[in-house]
């Protein structure tokens, strides 16, 4: 099977072009390909197949081979694939997600940096119950408190096709992101499990944070996340219209309109290959 390993800021992925949709990959070895000591290694696989509505289907994996709605970062990767392996044409083209549809502006490389992508992602939803989520009393849950070994966090929740748990953090460097990140994950208010963030502001166009990602684990950079953290900080009122977060991965800008969402930020081909699917353990 030939693949192309991307990332988007750190947070990287298989791909594999998939246009007819004759291959069909189990969970298993989904897996065995994400494995980073037996596999390729990977956050994510990325399918590029055929749509009916859009210009072409994004049919993503986690690591742990479940399915995922949407992921920010691999779309853009998506992105750069279809057009440098001439699958679409053009500066601007649609791509469908379980999340629904996406609107993809091409921007170029900028010097000599990698090709970057301004992604329409949509309107965000901070309706608890499509998340889903379980709360008791509102249906937005925003500016709510919750307290991990003695210590008390500001958080709230929002859906970019995909949940989200937003935790408002003084200083990311001494958080225990894994041990909070693996407990709110699988906590009984999420009912299909979230995606945990942790947002350090920094002033009010800058912000530093990372993402424990449902499925995946942490990872260097969560495109859905940082959307969700931004959209999340300005309802509260801690942050402007345009953010520029920094993950561990690099860098994003997040541009919030009202509940539309705005994400711009590199793709990169780290290299191609071919695996035989029966040597993978």
């Amino acid at each position: 099977m030939k693949f192309t390993k991307m990332h988007g800021t750190g947070n990287d992925f298989v791909v594999v072009a998939n246009m007819n949709r004759q291959i069909v990959l189990q969970a298993d070895q989904i897996a065995a390909l994400c494995d980073r000591h037996m596999g390729i290694g990977a956050d994510g696989v990325i399918l590029v197949e055929s749509s009916e509505s859009c210009d072409v289907f994004m049919n993503y994996y986690n690591s742990d081979g479940s399915l995922a709605q949407m992921c920010g970062n691999g779309v853009r990767c998506l992105s750069k694939f279809v057009v440098d392996h001439h699958i679409v044409e053009g500066k601007n083209f649609d791509v469908e997600t379980r999340a629904g549809r996406i609107g993809i502006e091409v921007l170029g490389a900028e010097g000599d940096g990698p090709d970057r992508f301004r992604v329409d992602m949509g309107d965000v939803n901070f309706d608890a119950a499509s998340l889903p989520m379980c709360y008791k009393r509102e249906k937005e849950v925003i500016g709510e408190v919750t307290d991990f070994d003695g210590q008390r966090y500001v958080y709230g929740c929002a859906s970019m096709g995909n949940p989200h748990m937003v935790i408002l953090v003084d200083d990311l460097g001494q958080v225990p992101l894994g041990r909070m990140g693996a407990h709110y994950e699988s906590h009984p208010m999420f009912p299909e499990k979230c995606n945990i963030s942790f947002a350090q502001v920094l002033d009010r166009e800058h912000i530093r944070m990372d993402t424990w990602e449902r499925g995946a684990g942490r990872t260097l950079a969560c495109g859905t996340g940082t959307c969700s953290s931004v959209a999340v900080l300005n309802r509260l009122g801690k942050v402007g219209s345009k953010v520029e977060a920094t993950l561990s991965g690099g860098r994003l800008t997040i541009e919030v309109d009202g509940t539309r969402i705005h994400m711009t930020g590199p793709a990169v081909t780290v290299f191609e290959g071919d695996i035989a699917m029966e040597a993978l353990q």
